[in-house]
């Protein structure tokens, strides 16, 4: 009698095939990373309407995105982040993730925006993608938008620039 395969064998191969997938988001990310300076030059460029818009196109193509932490944390390790690096930024998206469930946001997925600075050294911004309700009144939206950027704090880790930034709105 002839064995099929074993959830072992099952799972290398999906494990296997979902780094393959990984890497070849990663690179075409890496390939796609706008210079930070050229995206600084679109936005310095007040006459024209668009520059929204190209900004979001060039980052687009430079972000990549993660459905879960399992994958993200394959993302991180493909573009080279330590081991602390990782658990903290997955420590710290995760809490913003946690903390818009929480409070009847939607966390859509986790993702990671690469560009390259003035060096020529790549640049990383991760993010947690949350949707919330359209129909929340303008005081909800803020107050739930400060609440999802203090979330590492609460959390025992360390708020980021943007976080920050957000809280302060």
């Amino acid at each position: 009698m002839e064995r099929g395969p074993t959830i072992k064998s099952l799972t290398e191969d999906t494990n296997k095939f979902l780094h393959k997938k990984i890497k070849e988001k990663v690179f075409g990310a890496i390939h796609s990373a706008p210079h930070l300076e050229d995206i600084q030059l679109i936005s310095l460029n007040k006459k024209d309407k668009d520059n929204e818009e190209k900004i979001d196109k060039l980052l687009d193509k430079s972000t990549i995105e993660a459905e879960n932490l399992h994958e993200y944390k394959l993302i991180l390790e493909t573009i080279g982040l330590s081991e602390d690096e990782i658990k903290d930024l997955l420590a710290h998206e995760n809490a913003h993730a946690n903390k818009a469930e929480s409070l009847g946001a939607k966390h859509l997925s986790y993702k990671i925006t690469i560009m390259i600075d003035k060096n020529n050294n790549y640049l990383y911004q991760p993010f947690s993608h949350i949707y919330i309700p359209e129909e929340w009144s303008d005081e909800k939206v803020k107050d739930t938008w400060v609440k999802i950027a203090k979330a590492p704090e609460e959390y025992g880790n360390k708020m980021s620039s943007s976080d920050i930034e957000m809280s302060q709105e």
